[in-house]
């Protein structure tokens, strides 16, 4: 990651680089699995303002010699869970009361995005980083498509867990969760999840940084960025949770 800054940006900085955030979803999601065309980078720009609203909305980017080659937009999922989009696919998977009790008031990972030029740098890893070091509680969660397999494998990788079994045929979603927080389990007293529900990423899979003028620099190589945070692979083009996806 040589020469990559890393800030985290507010909803207003983020708006105020809509070209820049065009440009580098485009060619995050413009080839396989998700195969999107120019209309669907159009539309992220569009949502932008809306999401940029979003109750506990945070942003990051990267930056190399002052140009955007990587996104990452979070936010706080509310109570009652969302029913647009591809969030009742999470909850028929999960079940009312555990994506109530595991999802709802969590950090959401809506977007994770890199240019061409950013891939294979550990920008994505940091990029995740940066939007989750602060989830309420610790916890935080993801969809991501099943047909994405590196980046399923990236995740894993990374400490994230699948809360969710994928579909048989090998479409649709899959959920991923991390629990950012040491703690122990849920006492009795609550609904206690199977093991893979929840994970404490390993401490050595951690971007470690130093301040600059600018924003932040990797201090050492990261880790591999999964190409996509998720997505709906429904043969209607549904959008993931949040509005897409």
């Amino acid at each position: 990651m040589s020469g990559v800054v890393l800030r985290r940006l507010s909803g207003a900085e983020l708006l105020a680089r809509q070209e820049d955030a065009r440009r580098v979803y485009a060619e995050a999601f413009t080839g396989p699995p998700w195969a999107e065309d120019d209309s669907a980078a159009d539309r992220f720009v569009l949502r932008l303002t809306g999401d940029a609203l979003r109750d506990g909305f945070t942003a990051a980017g990267t930056f190399r010699d002052g140009r955007l080659i990587g996104l990452a937009t979070a936010w706080t999922t509310p109570a009652p869970f969302p029913s647009g989009r591809c969030y009742p696919q999470a909850q028929a998977a999960l079940g009312a009361d555990r994506t109530a009790e595991w999802l709802c008031g969590g950090r959401e990972v809506d977007e994770l995005a890199l240019a061409t030029a950013a891939r294979g740098q550990g920008v994505g890893a940091a990029l995740l980083d940066a939007v989750t070091a602060d989830a309420p509680g610790g916890r935080c969660w993801l969809l991501t498509s099943v047909r994405a397999r590196n980046a399923n494998a990236i995740y894993r990788r990374l400490g994230w867990t699948p809360a969710t079994h994928p579909a048989p045929e090998g479409s649709g979603i899959v959920v991923f969760s991390a629990q950012l927080i040491r703690r122990a389990l849920p006492s009795p007293a609550r609904s206690d999840p199977p093991k893979y529900y929840l994970c404490v990423p390993p401490t050595s899979a951690s971007v470690s940084w130093t301040t600059s003028p600018n924003g932040a620099t990797p201090s050492s190589p990261a880790r591999r960025c999964p190409p996509r945070t998720r997505r709906c692979c429904s043969s209607t083009r549904a959008w993931s949770p949040s509005s897409h996806t």
